[in-house]
C-alpha cells in the first residue's frame, strides 16, 4: 500500500484515476475477472489488511440490538419517500458511480473549490436531505467483493480504493449512507485556511525548506497512524 497507492504530492488526498466507467457488474462477471467474494455476516467485526498488516478496510458491523433490523427498515422507508420527492438532474442520477440518485451535504474542499465551504443542494432537495437484504461491496484494488448486509458499516480509505456495488434485480432497491471527509479539508487547515499557492507565498526560505520536508514525509507518517493487526 505504501508504494502502489495513487496519492497526491501533498500527501493529503488521493489521485483520481479518471475512470469514466459506470458499468454495473454481476457476481458471475466478477468471478470471471478473478474477484473473490468475502463472506461477512454484517455484525462480527472483520479486517482486511495489506501486506504489512495494516487494517486497510474495517468491517465494523452494527450495534447488537434486537431492534436494529426494524430501525433499518424504517430508515429505508424514509429514504425511499425522500427519493421520490427529490428534484434530481441527470448528472446526479447517471454518473461514473452508476445509475442511481446521489445527493450530498456537509463541508468540503477540493475539486475546484477555492475555499472550504458547505456543499449545496437545491431548495427542494435540501429540505428532503435534512428530513431524513445483503449486497456486495467491490473493492477493486484488493480484488475482493465483501458481502454487505443491511444496516452494517464498513470503513475504508475511499481516496485510495476504487469501489462498486454488484447489480440487483429490477424489482429490488438498495440504499446506502456514505460518510466521508474530503482530504482537501485537512490541507486547508494545515495551510492556515489558505490555498496551496497562498500558503507557499507566505513562507520564508526556511519555511519553504521545512514545508518540503513535511510534504515528502506526510504520506509515510500517515500510514503509521493506521492500525496494525498482524505482522508480515
Amino acid at each position: 500500500m505504501a508504494t502502489d497507492s495513487r496519492v497526491a504530492s501533498t500527501g493529503f488526498i488521493g489521485v483520481n484515476n479518471r475512470s469514466k466507467s459506470s458499468k454495473v457488474y454481476s457476481l458471475s462477471e466478477l468471478a470471471k475477472m478473478g474477484i473473490r467474494v468475502v463472506e461477512w455476516d454484517g455484525r462480527t467485526p472483520m479486517f482486511v489488511s495489506d501486506s504489512c498488516g495494516r487494517a486497510v478496510v474495517i468491517c465494523a458491523g452494527h450495534p447488537d440490538d434486537v431492534q436494529w433490523d426494524i430501525l433499518m427498515d424504517l430508515a429505508a422507508d424514509a429514504i425511499e419517500v425522500a427519493r421520490n420527492k427529490c428534484s434530481v438532474s441527470s448528472s446526479n442520477s447517471h454518473h461514473r458511480w452508476g445509475d442511481f440518485i446521489s445527493l450530498r451535504c456537509g463541508v468540503s474542499y477540493g475539486g475546484g473549490q477555492t475555499a472550504s465551504s458547505n456543499l449545496s443542494n437545491s431548495t427542494v432537495n435540501k429540505i428532503i436531505v435534512e428530513w431524513l437484504n445483503s449486497l456486495e461491496l467491490i473493492l477493486w484494488e484488493l480484488g475482493i467483493a465483501i458481502e454487505f448486509p443491511s444496516g452494517s458499516s464498513i470503513l475504508l480509505p475511499s481516496a485510495l480504493i476504487s469501489r462498486s456495488n454488484v447489480s440487483i434485480a429490477p424489482h429490488e432497491r438498495r440504499y446506502s449512507f456514505t460518510q466521508y471527509t474530503a482530504g482537501g479539508l485537512f490541507r486547508w487547515v494545515a495551510y492556515g485556511g489558505k490555498t496551496k499557492a497562498e500558503y507557499l507565498a507566505s513562507l520564508s526560505p526556511e519555511g519553504l525548506a521545512q514545508y518540503a520536508q513535511e510534504e515528502a514525509a506526510r504520506w509515510t507518517e500517515g500510514l503509521k497512524k493506521m492500525p496494525v493487526i498482524s505482522k508480515g
